[in-house]
């Protein structure tokens, strides 16, 4: 499919440079031409003004036209009397023009057998029987081969720069169509991973179920312990479903934020108190620092992203850090942003996986997990949080020095 696209795209930029070379190069021969036109009849018109006043003044018709430079020829003709200064193969073809062109003043192009004349000529009279004559013709095989050249140059040129712009644009067609490229294959992998996500949770439900409904001669607190695995599963189920609809949503840029002064640390605070509990139960030490520049730091932002993200990275710390470990929410001050760290001594994360820890659906090693849960999780809390911290034109990473030595999670978000 990617293959006709960029083939298409190729083809779609050659025609487009092929019209506008066409035209632009139709436009510059003919100006050229033009310009190139108008200065050799500036100069006859010139020089048959220049005879027409020595005729008047000398009335000699045989010595009028004697200062014409070379390569310039007079056929003249008035009162009965006529002198015609021409080599022999264009004499014939003045008395053609006199014979047969129309009675006025006019300019018209001459090829002979051996040159190319541009002649300027004024007839009197009436129409083939003219009575007075005045032909001034020029030798213009320079400028025509001048001419002839361009034409020569601009075919050439276009030929070379077809083969050139049909290249790059094929270049050109695969540098675009390789982000469209890459997002396509990471929408398939997207789909494919959220079918398979979707479908565990659903297969745990189906099951449970089944074997409660199995159970038809027993209670319903017999067969408890089956429905409170499809209420988990139904939970777990709902949470996915969720993120997914978040990363959808803001996709399709259809998650407005609605945009408050908001005091970083007094939200820091808050989700102390909202998250600080559940950290204890799994006893974990919570500490928070805040350095006191960052105690008025005020950001532009949404504070209902900002709280889900604050949790998001709290929730990810305590899900990799064990009995007895330490989460540490550090808020200071970092030139014109607020730097937020989410930093644990749990067991850490593994160099090749840092660069892909904010795509959707990655899990590093469970084995990284604590040991008493399947807290693996779906791989899309991160994700989430990246977009959060897009949209607020932050900047987020993460970083450790490796497995069992603990990760920090970095947040820059500018400040007001």
């Amino acid at each position: 499919m990617f293959q006709k696209v960029r083939t298409r795209i190729a083809l779609l930029s050659l025609a487009l440079v092929l019209i506008i070379y066409t035209i632009s190069s139709f436009a510059i021969y003919t100006i050229v031409r033009q310009v190139v036109l108008r200065q050799i009849d500036a100069r006859l018109h010139g020089l048959a003004r220049a005879v027409v006043e020595q005729y008047d003044e000398t009335g000699n018709i045989a010595a009028t036209g004697a200062f014409l430079p070379h390569g310039t020829y007079l056929f003249l003709a008035t009162d009965g009397a006529f002198i015609l200064r021409a080599p022999s193969n264009l004499e014939s073809a003045l008395w053609s023009i006199a014979n047969h062109a129309p009675i006025g003043t006019h300019y018209v192009d001459l090829k002979t057998s051996t040159s190319h004349y541009r002649v300027f000529y004024i007839l009197q009279g009436r129409q083939g029987h003219p009575n007075n004559i005045l032909m001034i013709a020029a030798d213009d095989h320079s400028e025509v081969s001048v001419l002839r050249r361009l034409k020569t140059v601009i075919f050439f040129v276009g030929i070379a720069g077809m083969a050139l712009s049909t290249l790059a644009g094929f270049y050109l067609a695969q540098r675009v169509l390789r982000p469209i490229r890459s997002a396509w294959q990471r929408q398939l992998e997207f789909v494919a991973d959220a079918s398979h996500e979707l479908r565990t949770p659903l297969a745990v439900i189906q099951s449970n179920l089944d074997i409660a409904m199995g159970h038809t001669d027993e209670s319903v607190i017999d067969n408890l312990e089956w429905l409170n695995n499809a209420h988990s599963e139904t939970r777990r189920l709902s949470k996915l479903v969720q993120d997914l609809l978040t990363l959808a949503r803001s996709d399709s840029e259809k998650v407005p934020l609605q945009l408050t002064v908001l005091s970083l640390a007094e939200m820091v605070e808050r989700v102390q108190d909202l998250y600080g509990g559940i950290v204890e139960m799994a006893g974990i030490e919570l500490e928070i620092q805040i350095s006191p520049e960052a105690e008025s730091l005020q950001i532009r932002g949404d504070a209902d992203r900002l709280q889900q993200l604050l949790l998001i990275l709290l929730d990810n710390a305590r899900k990799f850090t064990p009995s007895g470990g330490r989460i540490t929410v550090r808020l200071s001050k970092l030139r014109s942003t607020a730097l937020l760290q989410v930093a644990d001594t749990g067991r850490g994360i593994a160099a090749e996986d840092l660069p892909r820890v904010f795509d959707r659906f990655f899990t590093a090693d469970l084995s990284r997990t604590r040991d008493d849960e399947d807290i693996g999780g779906t791989g899309l809390g991160l994700s989430i949080a990246e977009w959060i911290v897009e949209k607020h034109r932050g900047k987020i990473t993460m970083s450790s020095p490796g497995l069992g030595q603990g990760a920090t999670v970095s947040v820059e978000l500018p400040t007001i």
